[in-house]
């Protein structure tokens, strides 16, 4: 009931009382209910508004009531406002939370908090009065939490899988609390726990995939939340096989046995590993080997470059070894050479004639097929002779070799140069593994020749080499292609059992278009060091890039076991991989060849060549999907060595493939063979299968012709005294089909480097019998140079000179004119030639003219 008072002095009198008397109340502590103490400054005036505390925090957008006391006397239509500060107590601009109609001494009025209120601790309350006007004392500070909206997103490695592979999904929260739950759902049921993250390997296509958040902020629009959804496509398992077959499976040790691998659903580029009774050996898609025992288990583990498809396993080969015990062997009519024309027999005491083939290896490289031989060694040294024995019936060989090296002295030809082979003693290694051999030598344009037991390895023409097979290794070094000289011989045996091999571990994920990182782990009992094939040497690496990865852990020498290939793929490109690798004619620079897939997901492909370390590999060019899809590697030199090459694809939002199976190149030597014979070794080509190789012959000033054919399996060919001594070889391999590059570029063969011969004659002069010789002399410095050079010479007549280079085509690249005295003659040329091989010819005009091998760097 709402009462009206008359205002008098009596009735000021009695305000006055009431207002000492409720102070005297407040200042006692006593209150009705649960009104807590409240301490303010009194105000001037009769009318004084106080509030009761509030001291717990409050969300914005909250409703609660607030306790109110008035002192003094007011009219019935007062109404009392309720008014909220900013953040910071400060009234300049009031915030009316609450209203209320009528004149009670103490009642309640309800507070409704604007929902966007920033967070504070200084709020103050204060309630006015309209009649009479008056300002209420500033409530305690208040602390007021803005409130929060909870959001969660998922996102996912890939959306697109494999039957029975992991899916890792994660999430992404806003103003989830120090305490959240997480309530993963597979198609709206509940499924994983209570974790920011969820994966599962039985997911079902179609399936679709969120998460459910629920905040532990107390100031929230909605304490749950529900993410989008990602929908995922499961793909079935694909069944693949793989067989294997051998050259044969009944032969005498120490024969070359060929196993090939043929494989159902094994895509582009399909990843063979080879064991030997269950020990690791081999990664490719033929095992070559010599040292099988019988009995030995052979099969082979396939792993396909397609997606959903299981790693298959082949059948087993068991081969039966018989023991060569031919008797093979020979006496040579002596082991000194001390006296011109260095001639030595051989005489052959088992096994002799029919079903045998006898090729005999002089140690200075030179082979030849014969019953009991002569041979003629030219410069002093060393050499080790061994008789090969092959049964022409198994096709077994075995190899002698004399216990007793051959040693020439006192001949006018003495190798003034040195060779080191940087091993020494005995090795032992283990089975599987390879020993890498490598030399130092002074010669001046070396060519080299690796041997085993005092035979030619076919393509072992480098300074270095990877042993994998028991036997005594030596290195012949020619210098300017002739002067033979013998290293010291190593001798290795792989008896040792195969190390641990490394599983690689993995954690991260890629997503795609080249997002985020895995990092790959291994850890070996007692490896000393690592080498991935991204050349880094720790047990574990960061990669952002598709691929696949593998490490191998090195124990001793010749201990090293490799890991199976880990596959990260982010991509959805395909790599068409390579369709074949030559030596381009026109350029004498190696081409690299692919096709083009019809997609519209590849940006450019990349091209990678092997490095100095075995399986590393740099990338060296790109090339754009619309162009030709060919590459010519400017810093390769097909003259010196061969080399493998990989591709990958770079797809239009920057993720990249794994790369492809290598290819390599083949690369071709010509040594000097028993009389004017010339010795052709080249490497295998690899990549393919090659059924035979093609070799080529060139005279002077006319064109290639087909020499010969030969098997797959043979790298070695002796052209027996050639009807011209000078002669450029190629050997080529017919593709199983042809290579088109982006339709425009058909491709039938494959080509090695031109070999010449040329350089393996002593210089000559060939001057015409009528003729006055006028150039004595010659010399020709540096060799090999950057094409700049000098030539010196003794000139008895004054004359016209012409110095011509010829490159291994045949082709005149550079020619100049130089008018000569008597005496001392000396020209500094600047030939301006791209690197390689040429023929450096010196005439004048009676006929007189020097050839030299000459190099340019």
């Amino acid at each position: 009931m709402k009462i009206y008072h008359k205002n008098s002095f009596l009735t000021l009198v009695f305000c006055i009382c009431n207002v000492f008397a409720l102070m005297a109340q407040y200042s006692g502590g006593q209150g009705r209910g649960d009104v807590r103490k409240m301490n303010y400054a009194t105000p001037s005036g009769a009318n004084i508004l106080t509030l009761d505390s509030i001291n717990e925090p409050i969300c914005a957008g909250t409703v609660f009531n607030v306790i109110f006391y008035n002192v003094g006397l007011y009219d019935f239509n007062n109404e009392y406002t309720l008014e909220l500060s900013d953040e910071n107590g400060q009234f300049i601009n009031p915030t009316v939370v609450g209203t209320y109609l009528g004149n009670e001494n103490n009642d309640t009025i309800i507070a409704s908090l604007p929902s966007n209120l920033v967070s504070g601790s200084n709020y103050l309350l204060r309630l006015n009065s309209s009649s009479p006007l008056a300002i209420g004392l500033n409530s305690n500070p208040i602390v007021i939490n803005e409130l929060l909206t909870p959001q969660i997103s998922v996102t996912t490695n890939q959306t697109s899988s494999c039957q029975g592979t992991s899916l890792f999904f994660s999430s992404t929260v806003l103003n989830e609390g120090s305490s959240p739950s997480y309530q993963w759902m597979v198609n709206g049921n509940a499924a994983g726990v209570n974790n920011p993250d969820f994966s599962s390997f039985n997911l079902n296509d179609g399936d679709y995939i969120s998460c459910q958040l629920t905040s532990s902020e107390a100031c929230v629009t909605q304490a749950s939340v529900t993410s989008d959804s990602i929908a995922v496509t499961i793909l079935p398992l694909i069944t693949s096989s793989v067989s294997i077959s051998a050259s044969q499976t009944t032969f005498y040790a120490g024969s070359n046995i060929s196993f090939n691998a043929n494989a159902t659903n094994g895509g582009l580029n399909p990843v063979f590993q080879w064991y030997v009774n269950n020990t690791p050996t081999l990664i490719g898609s033929n095992f070559v080997t010599n040292s099988l025992n019988d009995l030995d288990t052979i099969h082979c583990v396939m792993i396909s470059s397609l997606s959903c498809v299981t790693p298959a396993l082949s059948n087993q080969i068991i081969v039966s070894v018989t023991p060569n015990n031919f008797g093979t062997t020979f006496a040579p009519s002596t082991t000194l050479l001390d006296t011109f024309p260095y001639e030595l027999t051989f005489i052959n005491v088992a096994p002799q004639g029919t079903p045998y083939i006898l090729e005999w290896a002089f140690g200075d490289g030179s082979t030849e097929v014969a019953t009991s031989p002569s041979h003629t060694y030219i410069s002093n040294g060393f050499y080790s002779v061994s008789l090969i024995a092959t049964d022409t019936i198994t096709g077994c060989a075995q190899t002698y070799t004399h216990p007793t090296q051959i040693q020439v002295t006192g001949s006018p030809v003495d190798c003034n140069f040195n060779i080191n082979l940087n091993q020494s003693g005995n090795i032992s290694a283990c089975i599987g593994g390879h020993v890498a051999l490598s030399a130092n030598t002074n010669a001046v344009n070396p060519s080299f020749q690796w041997t085993i037991n005092g035979v030619n390895i076919g393509g072992a023409t480098q300074s270095s080499y990877n042993a994998i097979a028991s036997g005594n290794y030596a290195l012949i070094v020619y210098e300017n292609g002739s002067c033979p000289k013998v290293s010291n011989v190593i001798e290795i045996t792989f008896t040792n059992p195969t190390p641990t091999i490394p599983v690689i571990t993995a954690t991260g994920s890629l997503q795609s278009c080249g997002q985020g990182s895995v990092t790959l782990e291994t850890n070996v009992p007692g490896a000393t060091n690592y080498l991935w094939n991204t050349g880094e040497t720790n047990n574990q690496i960061t990669t952002g890039q598709s691929g696949n990865y593998f490490v191998t852990a090195f124990y001793s020498v010749g201990c090293q076991a490799t890991s199976l290939p880990y596959n990260i793929s982010a991509t959805g490109a395909i790599n068409p991989g390579i369709c074949m690798v030559s030596v381009d004619s026109a350029t004498n620079k190696n081409l690299i060849i692919w096709e083009v897939p019809v997609v519209n997901n590849i940006d450019s492909f990349y091209v990678y060549r092997e490095t100095d370390q075995v399986n590393i590999y740099e990338k060296i060019g790109a090339v754009d999907y619309l162009d030709l899809s060919e590459f010519i590697d400017t810093g390769s030199y097909p003259e010196i060595k061969s080399y493998r090459y990989k591709i990958a694809v770079l797809d239009t939002c920057g993720g990249i493939t794994t790369l492809s199976d290598f290819h390599k190149t083949i690369h071709l030597q010509i040594f000097p063979g028993a009389g004017n014979s010339r010795q052709l070794s080249w490497n295998n080509y690899e990549g393919i299968n090659v059924p035979t190789y093609e070799i080529y012959r060139k005279f002077p000033l006319q064109n290639y012709q087909l020499l010969t054919t030969i098997a797959g399996n043979l790298n070695t060919y002796t052209d027996i005294n050639p009807a011209q001594p000078n002669a450029d070889y190629r050997v080529e391999i017919v593709l199983p089909q042809n290579c088109n590059s982006s339709d425009r570029a058909t491709y039938g063969k494959s080509k090695s480097n031109v070999g010449s011969n040329q350089g393996l004659l002593p210089d000559q002069i060939l001057v015409n019998i009528n003729s006055p010789r006028s150039i004595g002399s010659l010399e020709v410095y540096p060799n090999p140079s950057n094409g700049n050079i000098t030539i010196e010479f003794e000139g008895n007549k004054s004359e016209a000179l012409s110095v011509k280079l010829i490159n291994m085509l045949g082709e005149e690249v550079f020619i100049k004119i130089f008018h000569t005295g008597i005496g001392k003659n000396k020209f500094n040329i600047e030939t301006n030639v791209v690197p390689g091989i040429y023929m450096l010819m010196v005439s004048n005009n009676y006929d007189v003219n020097k050839q030299i091998k000459f190099f340019v760097k």
